[in-house]
C-alpha cells in the first residue's frame, strides 16, 4: 500500500499552501507601498531605524509566505502531470 509519486507531490504542495496561507494571514500580503519619512513627534532616528527594520522583517516574511503559496500550487499542478 505504498503511496504513488503523484500523491506525495500533491500532499507536499498542499502542505506548502497551508504554511504559505497561514504566513500571509499573519503577516499580510507584501505591497510596494513604502512608508514615507512621516515620523512620530517624539521618535528619535534610532527608534525610526528599529521600526524600519521590523517592517522589513514583516515584509520579508510576507514574501516568503507568498512564495510558499505559489510553490505549493506549482507542486499540485505538477502532481496532475506526473503519472
Amino acid at each position: 500500500m505504498g503511496a504513488n509519486v503523484s500523491t506525495i507531490i500533491n500532499s507536499f504542495g498542499l502542505m506548502l499552501d497551508i504554511v504559505g496561507a497561514v504566513m500571509i494571514f499573519v503577516y499580510g500580503l507584501p505591497s510596494k507601498w513604502q512608508e514615507g519619512s512621516g515620523r512620530a513627534l517624539e521618535e528619535t532616528p534610532e527608534e525610526e531605524m528599529i521600526r524600519d527594520a521590523g517592517n522589513m522583517r514583516l515584509k520579508g516574511r510576507a514574501k516568503i509566505g507568498l512564495g510558499l503559496l505559489i510553490a505549493g500550487f506549482a507542486f499540485q499542478l505538477v502532481s496532475n502531470i506526473v503519472p
